[in-house]
C-alpha cells in the first residue's frame, strides 16, 4: 500500500486525476504517508498542485499539520516553512507570514533558499508597512524577483526615478528579427511610464529609437508611441498617459507577476 501511495504522489500518477480526487484519496489514506521515507515530498508536491489550482487553503492546512506534526529536519522545517509563509502571503496575511518565516529560520540551509526567504520577508515587511525595511533588505539584490518586487514598493509610491531605474534591469537585448515577449513588452511599458513621469527625457527618447521597430505592427503601438512621444516634461500629457495606463492589459503589478510565475512554476522547483 505504501508503495502505491507513493506511486500515485511520488511518481505523478496523481497528476492525471482531478486535483480533488486527488486530495480526497490523500485524506482518506493520510495515515500512510509518514510510513514512507518521501513523506515529507509527498506532501510539498501535493500542495503545490493545490496551490496551482487556487486551492490556497487547503494546501495552507496541509503544510501547517506537516510542520506541526511532521518529523522534519532543520532544513525540511525552513522549506515548509517558506512555502507556508508564500501561501500566507497569497491570502494576505502578512503578520502569520512573518511568524512562520521567524519560526523557521535556521543557519544551515541553501543559498538560493536564503534568497528566496529574503524575497518573502522584503514582502511581508512592505505589507505590514515597513517599506523603507523592505527595500534595504533588497538593496543589492539584482535578481529577477528582487527587482519585481522592488519595482513594485517604488511605483505604489511614486517614486518614478527609482521606479525606472529598477524596472530597467528587468529589460533584456531584443534579438532582431524575433517579436518581444509579452513579459517584455510589459516591463518595456512600465520603463516608458516611470521614465515619462520622472522627466528623464534623454533616456526616453533612446527607449524609443531602440524599441519602436519591435511595437509596430503590434497591438500595444499606440500605447508605446503615446508613452514615448511627449520628449519636453512641461508638455506631457498626464491625463492621456493615465489613460493609457488604465486601458491596457500592460498596467503594472509587479507582485502579481511574481505571485503568478510562483503558481505556474511548481513550488518545489523554486524552493530549493
Amino acid at each position: 500500500m505504501i508503495t502505491t501511495f507513493e506511486e500515485i504522489y511520488l511518481n505523478n500518477r496523481a497528476d492525471n486525476m482531478p486535483i480533488l480526487k486527488s486530495l480526497a484519496l490523500y485524506q482518506d489514506f493520510e495515515w500512510l504517508a509518514p510510513q514512507s521515507k518521501h513523506y515529507n515530498t509527498i506532501v510539498q508536491k501535493l500542495a503545490d498542485r493545490l496551490v496551482v489550482v487556487d486551492l490556497i487553503p487547503r494546501a495552507r492546512q496541509l503544510l501547517s499539520r506537516q510542520l506541526k506534526y511532521g518529523r522534519l529536519t532543520d532544513a525540511e522545517r525552513s522549506k515548509t516553512g517558506t512555502r507556508l509563509a508564500l501561501i500566507n502571503l497569497f491570502e494576505e496575511n502578512p503578520a502569520e507570514a512573518l511568524e512562520v518565516l521567524n519560526a523557521t529560520e535556521y543557519p544551515d540551509i541553501s543559498d538560493s533558499l536564503q534568497l528566496h526567504r529574503k524575497i518573502i520577508r522584503a514582502k511581508i515587511l512592505a505589507e505590514l508597512g515597513q517599506v523603507d525595511k523592505a527595500i534595504t533588505l533588497l538593496e543589492n539584490d539584482y535578481s529577477k524577483n528582487a527587482l519585481l518586487m522592488k519595482s513594485e514598493f517604488y511605483w505604489k509610491n511614486q517614486e518614478w526615478s527609482n521606479a525606472s531605474d529598477t524596472i530597467r534591469y528587468l529589460i533584456d537585448t531584443p534579438k532582431e528579427g524575433e517579436k518581444l515577449s509579452e513579459e517584455q513588452t510589459r516591463y518595456i511599458l512600465d520603463w516608458a511610464t516611470a521614465l515619462n513621469m520622472a522627466g528623464k527625457t534623454p533616456t526616453l527618447l533612446r527607449l524609443r529609437n531602440k524599441f519602436m521597430p519591435y511595437f509596430k505592427n503590434t497591438k500595444y503601438y499606440s500605447t508605446f508611441s503615446i508613452l514615448t512621444s511627449n520628449l519636453e516634461y512641461d508638455k506631457i500629457d498626464l491625463k492621456a498617459i493615465n489613460q493609457v495606463i488604465n486601458d491596457t492589459s500592460a498596467f503594472s503589478n509587479f507582485t502579481k507577476i511574481y505571485n503568478e510565475t510562483l503558481k505556474n512554476n511548481s513550488l518545489s522547483e523554486t524552493i530549493k
